[in-house]
């Protein structure tokens, strides 16, 4: 197993990674963005913005940036000024509602600016080119660098000095107005932060004090250039250095006696706290130093108890407004899980046990009458809380893998086990119908079967991980029990894998691929005994990835995964993992490559070729060792037609001096090139060779037969006298040199 690179982590150039690609989000759905940040390890938002059904900017849809700045501005220091007087009476309460109201409409997304946002992904920002270019982006950045004059005098940054007054509104007691009219605020103002939070960095000011330290094109120095360089960077900054995030997370506690309204508002704290997870490391260490993760966990449990106490018949506003605080809960868990900040034991110290999980994975079984025409856009589902718990294990799995299996398989029957494989034959049933009909169903149904579909991505990712530990794959396999309703694990992703084959969009190509690498981690292990449950899988998977690979709607990403996990089901002999007296296994892996090679031979072959001359080692490599593993087992057997030359005839030979004569530092690709060319091919290559330099016993002396250099009709001096002789001739076949590294050269050829 020397050569094998089994623990291969995906692959490491996509097209998806690679710099100057389009980052506007008008041109591919929401599920294509979540897939392809998925494959790139991230989650579905680092951040998220509540999204308001009063979105219009008062009916202007053509407000200038100036004029939006200038209102932002007015409102917050109306909204400072209004909560700087002693007590709030029910005028004052009325103007900073409707203040409230107002700054919310202005640094509220709507969908033009979403579709207009420049950079949301990590290698954006690290790159230096993310920054919120919105129109609301752009007006809540602008309380960022504006001062007011404040005590003695002095200017103070307005940013602070509204997260302070938002900080103390939220924290009010119900004496200081009526109680309606303070919830209503209170509410407001969690709104607001949810939104400030979620705002993405300005970009640096062009005359901050680096650039006029470092750059020569900087400007020259003054005050102005100095107050720019000390203005807070973000929003997140902010409220982590004001009293907002004390206040936030004070907020953060449900008892079994709280109300409806505490329930929203603790969920729109929540949001809030898992903006700022996902904004830094510094907002993450101040998060957790205050006990926000602590307070998450019991969000999450006093969630799932009163869910459980609740009735399942009819689904009422308190089960929806818990549905919205787990999944807000569960998704900042998942901030911090994403930077290492949270562990699995974490899940024990927070009471989070195997059961509580099992029972949030299969939510979507228990509230399967849940309407999901609400109103409401942000309103949350059981698929929701379902798909972040995923994304929470699955994050964790990344970090530690034989830790979080050991926690989710404490018992042999594990019910977080059990859950996974459920909820995985439910989101791979919706993925199919939805890729099989996306021309039938209607807008409601096809956004019901999105949101399904988009749990299959960690699911995929979760499972994966789980596999490539040794008895991983066996672990998942073995835990599934096949009823009429839910398939087995292989199963499901034998159908998710045939989605390429629809060619229904890049949707389900992208889901296809991730089947596709899942697939491989599992057949890995496929190899170590007869009885392995992997082994068994091999029956199902492999004919579906054979199909879909050869399919024209394939694309180069899930070629590379396909071939992956047909070379891992595949193991030769020569890597020292199979016994040579293991005759029985044998036999039944040969039965494997023949199934493989009978795949319509041509196309298959075909592919296989194809693959060698591309530019990505992590493509070439895998179908390499699995065309090498081909010839050596199955161009011994019987057959009309020799493998090595149906693969002659599909273009291998060439393919495979391409490696060679392209390859300079002497690869492992290019040594199995090479071996391949003289075992197979060095024979036909010397037949030409042989009639040319083949010596005959004529006489008792060897004569070579060598053509005359004599023209036949002989010389012809009368023509023009410069004519070269050479041109007059037919020039003998120069001698090849030998295919490959093994190539022996005759004695009477080597120099003496």
């Amino acid at each position: 197993m020397s050569s094998r690179q089994p623990q291969r982590q995906g692959a490491k150039s996509t097209p998806f990674t690679q710099k100057g690609t389009s980052r506007s989000h008008a041109s591919r759905s929401a599920m294509t963005t979540s897939i392809r940040k998925a494959k790139r390890g991230q989650m579905v938002e680092m951040k998220r913005h509540m999204r308001l059904a009063s979105s219009s900017r008062g009916g202007n849809p053509y407000l200038k940036v100036e004029e939006c700045i200038q209102e932002t501005i007015a409102i917050a220091e109306s909204i400072v000024q209004c909560c700087s007087q002693q007590s709030l009476d029910d005028a004052s309460a009325k103007k900073l509602s409707s203040s409230l109201e107002r700054l919310l409409v202005l640094i509220s997304p709507t969908e033009l600016d979403n579709a207009t946002k420049i950079g949301d992904t990590q290698q954006q920002r690290d790159g230096g080119a993310s920054y919120d270019s919105s129109l609301s982006g752009i007006a809540a950045n602008a309380i960022l660098s504006h001062r007011v004059p404040y005590q003695n005098n002095e200017k103070m940054y307005l940013a602070f000095l509204l997260a302070d007054t938002l900080a103390t509104v939220l924290g009010a007691d119900a004496t200081d107005a009526s109680d309606a009219s303070l919830q209503s605020i209170q509410s407001q103002v969690s709104i607001t932060l949810t939104q400030l939070s979620a705002a993405e960095p300005p970009p640096p000011p062009i005359t901050s004090y680096d650039q006029e330290q470092f750059s020569p094109y900087g400007h020259p120095s003054h005050e102005m250039n100095h107050v720019l360089a000390d203005a807070p960077t973000s929003w997140c900054f902010v409220l982590v250095n004001s009293r907002a995030l004390e206040a936030l997370i004070q907020r953060i506690t449900v008892t079994p006696k709280s109300s409806i309204y505490d329930v929203d508002t603790v969920e729109k704290c929540v949001w809030a706290i898992g903006n700022m997870a996902g904004d830094s490391e510094m907002a993450r260490e101040a998060l957790v130093k205050m006990g926000a993760v602590s307070r998450l966990f019991g969000c999450i449990s006093f969630g799932m108890s009163t869910l459980s106490a609740s009735s399942q018949q009819q689904y009422d506003v308190l089960q929806s407004s818990l549905m919205n605080l787990l999944r807000n809960s569960v998704w900042a868990l998942v901030n911090f899980a994403r930077e290492g900040m949270l562990t699995v034991n974490d899940l024990s110290i927070g009471g989070l046990s195997n059961e509580q999980l099992a029972s949030m994975l299969l939510l979507p079984t228990t509230f399967s009458q849940e309407s999901s025409s609400s109103t409401d856009k942000n309103a949350a589902t059981s698929h929701d809380v379902a798909k972040e718990t995923c994304w929470l294990l699955a994050l964790l799995a990344d970090k530690d893998t034989k830790v979080t299996i050991e926690y989710i398989c404490q018992t042999n029957s594990s019910p977080v086990l059990s859950a996974i494989v459920t909820l995985l034959s439910l989101s791979a049933d919706a993925a199919i119908q939805l890729c099989k009909s996306i021309s039938l169903v209607t807008a409601e149904t096809k956004q019901q079967l999105s949101e399904k579909c988009m749990t299959v991505i960690p699911l995929c990712r979760l499972l994966r991980n789980i596999a490539r530990e040794r008895n991983g794959a066996g672990l998942v396999l073995l835990a599934s029990t096949p009823t009429t309703l839910y398939h087995p694990p292989e199963k499901c992703l034998a159908n998710l894998i045939s989605l390429i084959r629809l060619g229904a969009g890049r949707d389900a190509s992208m889901i296809a691929c991730i089947a596709a690498e899942t697939a491989g981690a599992f057949l890995y292990h496929a190899d170590s005994s007869l009885a392995h449950s992997s082994t068994a899988a091999c029956k199902i998977l492999l004919p579906a990835l054979c199909l879909a690979l050869i399919s024209p709607h394939a694309t180069f990403d899930f070629k590379r995964e396909a071939v992956w996990a047909l070379w891992n089901a595949s193991m030769n002999e020569d890597d020292g993992v199979i016994e040579a007296s293991d005759e029985e296994f044998r036999t039944y892996q040969q039965q494997l490559l023949v199934e493989m090679a009978n795949t319509s031979p041509p196309e298959f072959l075909r592919c296989l070729t194809s693959l060698l001359s591309t530019d990505d080692m992590d493509t070439v490599y895998p179908a390499m060792r699995l065309i090498d593993i081909l010839l050596s087992r199955l161009e011994p057997l019987p057959s009309s037609k020799k493998l090595h030359v149906m693969f002659e005839e599909v273009g291998l030979v060439d393919a495979l001096w391409l490696i060679c004569d392209n390859d300079s530092d002497e690869s492992d690709v290019a040594e199995m090139a090479a071996n391949i060319l003289d075992e197979y091919y060095e024979g036909e290559d010397n037949l030409d060779d042989e009639e040319l330099l083949a010596p005959s016993s004529a006489g008792g002396s060897f004569q070579f037969h060598v053509p005359s250099l004599a023209p036949v009709s002989g010389f012809d001096f009368s023509s023009n006298p410069t004519t070269s002789v050479v041109e007059q001739q037919q020039q003998p076949g120069s001698l090849r040199r030998g295919r490959g590294r093994g190539q022996q050269i005759p004695s009477w050829m080597q120099q003496s």
